[in-house]
């Protein structure tokens, strides 16, 4: 079993695709335009690999500014809607991405938005949510990246 390696320091992006995303790793990428993430999302997505995009952005606007077009995105809002989650439901969330990681193989996950989870569900459940999907991320050899604005 590999020790968990722990750093102070926050990963940008641009600095995670200078190196490999290891499979089985959650990465926390601080930045303030998630238009970049997104980015990097889209190019992370090589080969058969697959994508799933949890976004607080609209996501019509996130699918032509940031070319990504036939990845599944779900909105976290609280608005009716196809494709719209209510961040307030962690466990639809979880559920969502559970069955994408284990329906498919070497998946990417991106969560932008959890500033807007946190102020919905308070800081605890969200932890706790991130927790088990890290482990479910862990054991599948998937990746989840988790963008947090400064």
């Amino acid at each position: 079993m590999t020790r968990r390696k722990t750093s102070k320091k926050k990963a940008s992006p641009k600095q995670v695709a200078k190196s490999v995303l290891r499979k089985g790793i959650t990465y926390l990428l601080e930045e303030e335009d998630p238009c970049k993430t997104f980015t990097f999302f889209k190019k992370s997505l090589v080969g058969k690999r697959k994508g799933l995009l949890f976004t607080r952005s609209y996501p019509p606007f996130v699918i032509d500014d940031c070319s990504l077009k036939g990845i599944p995105i779900y909105w976290l809002t609280r608005r009716k809607g196809e494709n719209n989650i209510d961040p307030v439901q962690l466990n639809v969330i979880s559920h969502k991405i559970q069955e994408f990681i284990t329906q498919n193989d070497n998946t990417l996950v991106l969560l932008d938005g959890i500033e807007y989870m946190i102020s919905q569900n308070d800081f605890k459940p969200v932890l706790r949510f991130i927790q088990h999907i890290r482990d479910e991320v862990l054991v599948s050899q998937s990746n989840l990246l988790i963008t947090l604005s400064p």
